[in-house]
């Protein structure tokens, strides 16, 4: 997933560590599966509720890239420098600090599927506010959005980490390092692949774009005329010879070009992670009111199994 985005996905040679991986893994598994003391809890680890609780984990990591890969990546081809970004950055780590202390003074045991559905829809919203992008865009104008995300990549932390601890102590002690082997992979996994997705996703639609705007090329447009022209007496003062000028000056052009069709990818890509997280959004709503309706606790049982272990002592 790393190499993927670098050397691109048609290297031949990526496949080969891929196999790999996948039969290693495999391997694994199997062996956990059939030790008599086993290290890791397989079967647990691919109960519905498990699997459940990984997925959710791993589509949270793949939204938050939007902020690392996706707003970051936006203002760095605008032309953004880290000295440029300072007060950008800073927005961030506050809305995180923010998050850490909220979430530990508010976090309910009794409630914890709240603050993750609460977490998502901030990044929904977050996500269609940067939807709203041109060549103009400057870092202040990411203050409100990023804030929100940041916040929501602490706040959720929290919740997601009680819901996984307390299943695996109600199972027993063994199960803790099944639950940390879990969220390591999943955060592991979904920040990889987020960023990975992401800039494939940029590329590919960056040079769609970018085809779409050169193929309605009209050189008898005026205002193509005129935009040329005027590169090119920018650059005659340096260059001599006047049709040097005059290919750089369309090169000039096309670089601007460029640029449009990167910026109406990351507004793309905008749109999809803001559809994703709303999607996300009402799906867990639609699940915690099932719940709340029929007054249940999705924790009912682990919190049963932990209260009892308390008693015993």
């Amino acid at each position: 997933m790393v190499q993927g985005r670098i050397q691109w996905w048609t290297t031949p040679w990526l496949s080969y560590p891929l196999i790999i991986a996948v039969v290693t893994i495999s391997i694994a598994l199997w062996i956990e599966t059939h030790r008599k003391n086993p290290m890791l809890q397989v079967r647990w680890m691919r109960s519905r509720n498990i699997i459940a609780f990984t997925i959710t984990d791993a589509v949270m990591r793949i939204l938050l890239s939007e902020q690392n890969v996706g707003a970051a990546g936006l203002l760095a081809n605008l032309g953004y420098g880290n000295d440029q970004l300072i007060t950008f950055y800073a927005v961030i780590l506050a809305a995180s600090v923010l998050a850490l202390v909220i979430s530990i003074f508010r976090t309910n045991a009794m409630d914890l599927r709240r603050p993750v559905i609460f977490a998502v829809a901030l990044i929904a919203i977050g996500a269609w506010l940067d939807t709203d992008i041109s060549l103009n865009s400057a870092p202040y104008m990411f203050y409100v959005s990023q804030f929100m995300i940041a916040f929501a990549a602490v706040y959720f932390m929290g919740p997601m980490v009680f819901e996984g601890m307390f299943r695996a102590i109600a199972n027993g002690p063994a199960y803790i390092i099944s639950f940390s082997v879990i969220f390591s992979i999943s955060q592991t996994i979904g920040g990889l692949a987020g960023a990975a997705a992401i800039q494939a996703f940029t590329t590919i639609r960056t040079q769609i774009h970018y085809a779409d705007m050169v193929s309605s090329f009209n050189l008898g447009d005026p205002a193509l005329m005129a935009q040329v022209a005027g590169a090119g007496r920018i650059l005659s003062t340096q260059i001599t010879d006047a049709n040097q000028a005059n290919v750089a000056a369309m090169g000039q052009v096309l670089q601007g070009i460029q640029r449009q069709a990167t910026v109406a990818a990351y507004a793309d890509l905008f749109f999809l992670m803001a559809t994703i997280a709303s999607i996300t959004t009402l799906i867990l709503l639609l699940n915690y009111l099932y719940h709340r309706y029929h007054k249940r606790n999705p924790l009912a049982k682990e919190l049963a199994a932990i209260a009892k272990m308390r008693e015993a002592k």
